[in-house]
Formats: C-alpha cells, sequence, structure tokens
C-alpha cells in the first residue's frame, strides 16, 4: 500500500504541475485546430474514406476539445478523490457543468456555417440557453459547495483512517485505469469506423459505483453516523447527475441542479452535527473544569 500511495502522490504532484498545465493546455488547442482541419478535409475529400462519418460543420470542433477537456478534469477528480470524498463531490459538480457546457456546443454545431438563425433554429437556441444557464449555477452551487466544507477525520482512531485513505487510493487506480482503458477503446473505434461507447456517460456511471463502494467502506471506520449519512448523500447526489445525463433536453439541467441541491443540503445539515458536536465537547469541558475548582 506504501508503493500504491507513493505512484499515487508523484502521478498527482506530476499531472498538478505548471508544465503539465501547459501542456495540457497546448493539447487542447491542437484538438480544437487539428478538429477544424479534419473537418476541413472531410468536407473536400472525405466521401468514401474513414473520415466520412465526421460532421461538416466546423463548429464540431468546440464541443470535441471540451469532451478533451472533461477527460483531464476526470483525472483531476480522482486525484481529488484520494484525499476527500467531500472534494470529489465538489469536483462532481464542476465537471457536470462542463458536460451541460458540451452540450451547448454540440447544439451549435448543428447551424449551418456561415452562422444563421432562423425560426426552425429557435429550439435550438432554447436548449443551448437551457444548458448554458444551468451550466453557470451548477459551477456557482459547486464554489459555494467547497466553501462550506468543514472537514473532520473520519475516524479518531489513525490505523481505521490509514485503512480508509488505502481503499481510497486503490478506488483511484481503478478509477485512472478504467479511464485509460475507455479512452484507448475509443479511439480503436474511431481508427476502425465502428461505433463507440461515450467515455463521458460510462464514466460518470462507474463514478456512481465508486461513491456507493466509499459510502459503504466508511461505514467500518468512522466514528460519527453523521458521516455516514453525508457520504451516502453524495452517492444519491452524484446518481442524480448520471440521470441527468440521460435525459431529455430541458431537463436534463434541473436533475443536474437537483443533485447540487442534495449535496449542499446535505452538507449544511453535516455541518450542523458538527458543531453541535463541538458545542457539546466545549459545555463538558466547561463543566468539568468548574467541578474541579469548586
Amino acid at each position: 500500500m506504501k508503493a500504491i500511495d507513493r505512484f499515487i502522490d508523484r502521478t498527482e504532484s506530476a499531472w498538478m504541475s505548471r508544465r503539465a498545465r501547459t501542456a495540457r493546455a497546448v493539447v487542447l488547442v491542437a484538438a480544437l485546430l487539428g478538429g477544424i482541419a479534419l473537418i476541413e478535409i472531410n468536407r473536400l475529400f472525405g466521401e468514401g474514406t474513414v473520415l466520412e462519418h465526421l460532421p461538416t460543420v466546423h463548429l464540431a470542433a468546440i464541443s470535441w476539445a471540451i469532451y478533451l477537456l472533461l477527460i483531464f478534469e476526470f483525472v483531476e477528480m480522482a486525484f481529488a478523490m484520494s484525499n476527500s470524498v467531500a472534494s470529489s463531490v465538489g469536483r462532481h459538480l464542476q465537471l457536470y457543468s462542463l458536460v451541460l457546457l458540451r452540450d451547448a456546443f454540440l447544439k451549435l454545431s448543428e447551424f449551418p456555417e456561415p452562422i444563421d438563425v432562423g425560426m426552425d433554429d429557435l429550439y435550438n437556441v432554447g436548449v443551448m440557453t437551457s444548458d448554458a444557464a444551468g451550466a453557470v449555477v451548477l459551477f456557482l452551487a459547486a464554489t459555494v459547495f467547497a466553501r462550506m466544507q468543514l472537514h473532520r477525520p473520519i475516524a479518531s482512531d489513525v490505523r481505521s483512517r490509514d485503512s480508509f485513505k488505502a481503499f481510497k487510493q486503490v478506488m483511484v487506480l481503478l478509477l485512472l485505469g478504467t479511464l485509460v482503458s475507455l479512452c484507448a477503446y475509443r479511439l480503436i473505434a474511431f481508427v476502425a469506423g465502428v461505433p463507440a461507447i461515450d467515455i463521458i456517460d460510462t464514466f460518470f456511471t462507474v463514478l456512481v459505483f465508486v461513491d456507493v463502494l466509499l459510502a459503504f467502506a466508511s461505514l467500518a471506520v468512522a466514528d460519527n453516523p453523521a458521516i455516514v449519512f453525508r457520504n451516502f448523500g453524495f452517492a444519491f447526489a452524484a446518481i442524480l447527475l448520471r440521470l441527468s445525463l440521460a435525459s431529455p433536453e430541458f431537463i436534463r439541467p434541473g436533475l443536474g441542479l437537483a443533485g447540487a441541491a442534495v449535496a449542499l443540503t446535505i452538507t449544511l445539515v453535516y455541518n450542523l452535527d458538527i458543531r453541535a458536536n463541538e458545542a457539546l465537547k466545549e459545555d463538558v469541558v466547561d463543566k468539568g473544569g468548574g467541578g474541579s475548582d469548586a
């Protein structure tokens, strides 16, 4: 387990370094420009080739770049899970806000070039507006969620805390391995020109299972039932986010915000429990001190 811990720490440090961030920015720019070039090649010479299934509107390249950004963010979210369950949920909310923005840009790719909005396009404009507005509110909710966190050890016993951390490290390895496998399969399917599973939808489903597993694992080590309640509540919030991915237009932003509302409410209740316990401890100490003085 020490080897796994060192590997994840070093990998996280390398991934979060300034050099790595610069490299990811370069990759995203290259993906956008390369996507535009691929679409143009498809428009000119794509018929009868492996490229013919690609879109013919250059605006689709924007959604491709955002798709790649989401994959990068999945990696950061996996590392956040190794540090804190609450931090992982905050990343869930931020990621889904990016998913909604991606969906808005996907609708943009349905407009003609140059962009011309007619009466028949008003429905798409409404969908884009709904997704974009939901993304803004969801990102705001993620910011508020992060500020609300009152972190406390899951257990007073050091061995229990180390065991739970080791379990989380194993989950991180599984998540990273799953993400790499999904990306490799998607790339092979693209080259072969066959349908492939969606990385975003599949990975969000995997995250739901991981959140539930963490909630069950916390039963073995948590000193306070409120921690278990919080972890199961966070798992339910993740389920709502996953359901929103499969929901129709105009409904998916609402379900995403419902997931955010659950996470915020769970955090509020959890914080009240922490403050109540702290006040009770202070009261016990004060009474104990008063008795000894007497």
